[in-house]
């Protein structure tokens, strides 16, 4: 609900972190097993 553009986004739990990978290169931080935070793409 607060989130603005260019704050992190959350990686779908439906992606494997092979899929992940692919999709983000740049990674991403786990904070817990199904919640994986990443850099804003397309910023």
């Amino acid at each position: 609900a607060n989130w603005e553009d260019g704050d992190d986004v959350i990686v779908s739990p439906a992606l494997s972190n092979e899929e992940a990978e692919k999709l983000f290169p740049a990674g991403w931080n786990e904070l817990k097993p199904y919640l994986r935070m990443t850099k804003q793409p397309n910023k």
